[in-house]
């Protein structure tokens, strides 16, 4: 899973029920990476580093699951978006969704 890229990704809260989804062209793990980075420097880039700022918690990164694989860039950001608005327990900003169609 580590080498793949171009996906959408879950990575679940390990104290709540919380999850934060993504989308990245990188490989994956250095994704993870980033996000442990943005973590231990405390830079609040990010909805899951401010999750994590705010309340303590800690994301399980190795309970990383990948929820599709999209090489266009567009469609990846759009497949991501749409994933985020049916994951009721996202921590994502969700301030793209107003861009995002009802149909």
């Amino acid at each position: 899973m580590s080498k793949r890229s171009d996906v959408i990704y879950r990575i679940p809260c390990g104290n709540c029920d919380s999850v934060y989804i993504g989308e990245t062209s990188q490989y994956l793990s250095k994704r993870l990476r980033q996000h442990k980075h943005d973590v231990s420097s405390k830079n609040g880039k990010t909805a899951l580093c401010q999750h994590v700022l705010d309340y303590a918690h800690t994301f399980k990164f190795d309970d990383t699951t990948v929820l599709a694989n999209e090489e266009v860039s567009t469609k990846r950001k759009v497949r991501e978006l749409i994933e985020i608005n049916e994951e009721d327990k996202s921590v994502n900003y969700k301030s793209d969704l107003t861009n995002l169609s009802h149909t």
